[in-house]
């Protein structure tokens, strides 16, 4: 059974499907731009503080 016959059957359109999973996309490259800011700032400070 293909996805989209599992979207079919759950009653659900392509496009809520789609809008869902590119909800998830963005909420998971939020996700990432974070970390690496944050790891960013850690080895930024790890650089200043060593001599």
């Amino acid at each position: 059974m293909t996805s989209l016959e599992v979207i079919d059957r759950q009653g659900l359109g392509p496009k809520l499907a789609l809008d869902k999973f590119h909800s998830i996309c963005c909420y998971v490259v939020e996700f990432i731009v974070m970390f690496l800011r944050s790891f960013d700032r850690f080895f930024i400070g790890r650089r200043e503080v060593k001599p």
